[in-house]
């Protein structure tokens, strides 16, 4: 088996690929256990976790020494867009420098490949057609704007170094275990104490949905069969505004739960975001081309979300 070292694997997406593939991977995880990871997502794997931070260089080449990994996968990162228009500095300290030090420690240790875990973000929003991995970045937020400069500097490892290196794209994830800071998380959240959905501006936000599972999958297909050096976008092909996906999610709870919801009484308008990206939208071939597919629906996969969260309430009052 070979060895990975999974940074961010407590968080919502890193969790998830820790989950599908400890049996495959000896997997260790690095977690600074911020507010956003969970030592509970990965309690029933068989991995080992090191509670470190990705800033501390000496504490992070212990275990590149102690691993010696084949792969590294870097999900590690401050992700919140609001928490970064309050306070960047963290973002720019872990989405950043962090990253650094990762490509530093994978440059010594001669790694096979460093995987950077992206966003969509990165290339701000689109009005009209779907971006390509080739398309210029115009980050409008500092989260964003964070993530954009990491991909500057894993892609200069690359072209200097000649670090073996690939980054994915993904678009907007749900599902279980995400922090309940995120508009699913939050709205169910909401709807159980039949409180009102805060919805910015009018809603007409358009955001591409894709299923956890499928995005973790879609990163590891990217480890085994990218091409070094280069992006991959990951779409969940599911393209909804936000006050769709509210009524979505009132509609799922009443059928599911019987709590009698209104669209009329659970939601509320609230004032736009500072730089709020109208619509994200993302050109899948590329993955496609090397054989990535999807496995799940939206609309099965959103059922099963719902009654997770409905079963797991205390995750979301963290």
């Amino acid at each position: 088996m070979d060895n990975i070292i999974v940074t961010g694997g407590c968080g919502f997406i890193g969790s998830e690929f820790v989950r599908l593939f400890h049996k495959k991977y000896k997997i260790h995880v690095v977690d600074s256990l911020t507010y956003a990871g969970n030592k509970s997502n990965i309690k029933e794997c068989d991995v080992k976790l090191y509670e470190n931070d990705i800033r501390d260089i000496n504490s992070m080449e212990k275990i590149f020494e102690e691993v010696k990994p084949k792969y590294v996968i870097n999900f590690a990162a401050e992700s919140h867009v609001d928490n970064s228009i309050i306070n960047d500095l963290p973002f720019i300290e872990t989405n950043v420098y962090g990253v650094g030090i990762l490509l530093q420690l994978s440059k010594k240790y001669k790694i096979d490949r460093f995987h950077h875990v992206s966003t969509d973000e990165v290339y701000g929003q689109i009005k009209e057609g779907s971006f390509k991995e080739t398309d210029k970045f115009n980050p409008r937020n500092p989260y964003s704007a964070s993530k954009a400069s990491a991909e500057h500097l894993v892609q200069s490892y690359y072209i200097t170094h000649g670090l073996n290196i690939a980054i994915s794209r993904g678009s907007n994830t749900f599902g279980p275990r995400q922090y309940p800071e995120k508009l699913i998380p939050v709205s169910l959240n909401k709807l159980f104490n039949k409180e009102k959905i805060p919805v910015y501006g009018q809603g007409l936000q358009i955001r591409d949905w894709l299923y956890v599972s499928d995005h973790a999958k879609g990163i590891e297909h990217i480890l085994l069969n990218g091409k070094a050096g280069e992006a991959y976008n990951i779409s969940g092909n599911k393209e909804i505004k936000n006050i769709e996906l509210v009524k979505i999610l009132i509609q799922n709870v009443n059928k599911q739960f019987k709590l009698g919801l209104s669209e009329k009484e659970n939601i509320k308008f609230v004032d736009d975001r500072p730089g709020h990206d109208f619509r994200y939208s993302l050109n899948d071939k590329k993955i496609k081309e090397i054989g990535f597919k999807l496995s799940f629906s939206f609309d099965q996969q959103m059922e099963k979300t719902i009654k997770w969260y409905f079963e797991n309430k205390d995750f979301l009052r963290k």
